[in-house]
């Protein structure tokens, strides 16, 4: 039996059922467009993107002693009526952050990296019919379609096969808690076919989802941003350098990052390899200004900054590889600590640190801001 600790089950706004949601990192669960849309009680194939102030009530069926909590979409691919002019590419995929922090018993999904393959038999978990307490479901993977989904077969000889009421779960590999796909579609006219998206999908849709307001897209504004930023205010000190009172300003924030304690649920981002860039980026700053405010030593911070930017560029692959395992140990608090601080310790010299404390600044007015998202034979599991 695969892992199902990493289920969710998705409420209507009248307490019923919409479908099914698997957790993928610490904070973020995928489900499907169509299931958002029934609970909100919006049309199947409504293409505007939830309004902000939208919740999703969400239970967990494996964790009967942890509370309902509410979540909010962060990332959004409405679902399409398929014809055979328009196929759907990948679509139906909406991805939920919850607002409170995940149930210590609750887990987050093992997702493939690898093409599916044909024959392979598969299992899922839903809610069919009016079924209250959820089924699982085999079938096997056939092959790829032109939409870009996976078409899976339900097997004759046994009673439950995966069909409407699924959609938004996790396809595992049958026997194993690997996720192969998620559930999008089903056949309507009798028959034992539905659809999954597959994981190399879904995978790319994660890193998509980094959208204003997500965990994943503050992981990537320290890099693209804040480090940034601080690297232009470097540059445009380079001549004269800082006296040691400015320059200990941005060494007291840069600690923070570097001398975490990846024990502490505050401080709880980077592994151990992203943590040695951090303190190389904080030894190389203090060499950067080591003689002090002495133009005589321009030549060395120039050598200096070269050096502070190859490391962020290491540290920026590394984000940039891991980005799902730092999401999933990153926690809020000390990501908005960091920019907190910036303003309020730089601020001291604003005139030296003018771009860094415009990203700490700016980090907060675009933390909360989300961008708008943009009948057939089958239909919506």
């Amino acid at each position: 039996m695969p892992r199902e600790d990493h289920i969710v089950r998705i409420l209507s706004g009248r307490g019923g059922i919409a479908g099914v949601g698997f957790f993928v990192t610490s904070q973020q669960l995928l489900t499907c467009a169509h299931v958002v849309n029934f609970a909100l009680g919006r049309e199947p194939y409504e293409q505007s993107h939830p309004p902000k102030e939208s919740k999703i009530l969400v239970e967990f069926p494996f964790d009967p002693q942890a509370p309902a909590q509410e979540a909010r979409v962060v990332g959004w691919e409405a679902a399409t009526k398929l014809t055979r002019r328009c196929r759907d590419s990948g679509g139906d995929i909406a991805t939920l952050e919850i607002q409170a922090a995940r149930p210590p018993a609750v887990g987050f999904s093992l997702m493939s990296g690898l093409r599916p393959i044909a024959g392979r038999p598969v299992e899922a978990f839903g809610y069919p019919g009016d079924s209250e307490i959820g089924v699982w479901a085999e079938g096997s993977i056939s092959g790829r379609t032109e939409t870009g989904w996976f078409q899976l077969n339900g097997d004759d000889a046994r009673p439950d096969y995966i069909t409407q009421g699924f959609s938004g779960g996790p396809v595992c590999e049958y026997g194993t808690d690997t996720v192969v796909g998620m559930v999008v579609r089903a056949d309507t006219r009798g028959s034992r076919r539905s659809y999954m998206i597959p994981a190399q999908m879904l995978k790319q849709r994660i890193r998509v989802a980094r959208h204003r307001g997500s965990i994943g897209w503050a992981i990537h504004y320290l890099r693209t941003c804040t480090l940034a930023a601080l690297l232009t205010d470097l540059a445009a000190a380079e001549r004269q350098g800082f006296e040691d009172d400015a320059c200990d300003q941005v060494k007291t924030v840069l600690a923070v990052v570097a001398h975490h304690d990846p024990e502490n649920p505050l401080h709880s981002i980077m592994y151990a390899a992203t943590r040695s860039q951090f303190e190389t980026f904080l030894r190389v700053y203090d060499e950067w200004n080591g003689p002090g405010h002495n133009a005589q030593f321009a030549g060395l911070r120039r050598e200096k900054l070269k050096e502070l930017r190859s490391v962020r560029e290491a540290i920026s692959r590394k984000i940039i590889e891991d980005d799902g395992v730092f999401a999933d140990v990153l926690d809020w608090r000390f990501l908005d600590a960091i920019h907190r601080e910036i303003p309020k310790t730089c601020g001291k010299h604003p005139e030296k640190f003018r771009h860094l404390i415009t990203a700490g600044r700016e980090y907060f007015k675009r933390k909360e801001y989300l961008g708008p998202g943009a009948t057939g034979s089958s239909a919506s599991a």
